[in-house]
């Protein structure tokens, strides 16, 4: 059903499309992975140009904001982000495999890359993942939550990453002030 919805939107996108300036090249194949299921459909793509220099989008992706390395929902990548804070990284595979019946590694999250974010080495790229938080509070029996917790995630290289979390940790929290910090990961090296 969601294939038939998105199909029909991209339909329609190329019957509203300023024809000056996106030409219908064909289509492609694609697919986002959800917390349900993988979404197969195609979806058109366009040449334009940009500055003078020839460009190709799809305006279907740049509609639902699919322009990001990966087709992957925001739904799946905040539920691996909450699994990998409270789980060691090979259950939170197992849980995402479970809950998805997509399978990830884990010694990381390596998604599926298709189009212009594919890496010449290969078919995957890594999404890493951190989290921090002050601590826990019980909330019922035997259950639990993280106190003030932040999250980032992305598929940049490990220096970059590490300045993006630092980042994220220095705009939630006043770094001169922690005292301890505990790092917990799945052993690759850092920075």
């Amino acid at each position: 059903m969601l294939k038939n919805v998105l199909e029909a939107l991209d339909k329609k996108l190329a019957k509203e499309r300023d024809k000056s300036i996106y030409r219908h090249k064909g289509t492609r194949e694609t697919s986002v992975k959800t917390l349900i299921w993988e979404v197969e459909f195609s979806r058109v793509v366009y040449k334009y140009y940009d500055e003078g220099k020839t460009a190709y989008i799809y305006l279907l992706d740049q509609l639902l904001g699919f322009d990001t390395i990966g087709l992957i929902s925001t739904n799946l990548a905040e539920n691996i982000v909450e699994n990998a804070s409270v789980t060691s990284y090979h259950n939170t595979a197992n849980n995402i495999t479970e809950l998805t019946g997509q399978s990830i590694s884990h010694g990381g999250v390596y998604i599926n890359i298709q189009g212009k974010d594919r890496p010449k080495s290969g078919k995957k790229l890594e999404m890493k993942v951190a989290v921090a938080y002050e601590g826990w509070k019980e909330v019922s029996k035997d259950r639990y939550e993280l106190v003030n917790k932040v999250a980032c995630a992305g598929f940049e290289d490990i220096s970059e990453f590490y300045r993006i979390k630092e980042a994220m940790i220095a705009k939630e929290y006043n770094i001169d002030e922690i005292q301890v910090r505990i790092l917990n990961g799945d052993g690759a090296p850092m920075c």
